[in-house]
């Protein structure tokens, strides 16, 4: 690769970043504000910046797919499994319906805070990613939910970010009839808050 070319990817790789940053801060109030929450903070992940693993294979698959659509999408966990996503992506170990995966093997998104805050096992905080929706990726969209997506490919999610949020979001959990009779899985309308 020539100088010249090298200087241009450099430079898209940059802006790539630098752009899904600020979208995701702008779409973090966004949806914070929604839902009247007071956003504390919202930490980059120094592990997807460029040049680390994360974000070199997330930009290679993006070089590769013929749909190079970016969403930015939110993941709720447990507190004690942030760190561990933001320095190796999720868990594709995790996958299937022992795990309550009904929507389709892969890993789970959602477009807004509230559809992934029943999942967030009473943590303020949440994990912010940036998406590939290229298909051969892409497990499902709204199978389960409204609003969620489930992409199969690690290679197709970058963990940018985790906000902490003042509060849990007051979220209705709206449970599609793919769910009834899975066993862990809440069975009906349930309410997620702090309170």
């Amino acid at each position: 690769m020539s100088p010249k070319a090298m200087d241009d990817v450099a430079g898209l790789l940059y802006y790539m970043y630098t752009t899904l940053s600020a979208t995701c801060a702008t779409l973090t109030a966004d949806c914070a504000q929604q839902l009247k929450l007071r956003m504390n903070s919202l930490e980059h992940n120094g592990a997807s910046k460029p040049g680390r693993p994360l974000y070199e294979r997330f930009v290679a698959a993006w070089s590769r797919v013929p749909n190079n659509t970016l969403k930015i999408v939110f993941h709720a966990t447990r507190d004690g499994n942030m760190e561990s996503i933001c320095r190796s992506g999720l868990n594709q170990k995790r996958r299937g319906s022992a795990f309550g995966q009904v929507g389709g093997a892969g890993e789970y998104f959602g477009r807004e805070v509230a559809v992934s805050a029943p999942y967030s096992s009473g943590s303020r905080r949440m994990l912010v990613f940036a998406i590939l929706m290229d298909r051969s990726g892409l497990t499902s969209t709204d199978r389960c939910h409204p609003g969620e997506i489930v992409i199969n490919k690690s290679e197709h999610q970058l963990p940018l970010a985790t906000v902490t949020f003042d509060r849990l979001p007051k979220a209705p959990l709206q449970l599609g009839p793919a769910w009834a009779g899975v066993p862990g899985m809440p069975q009906g309308p349930g309410i997620v808050d702090s309170d």
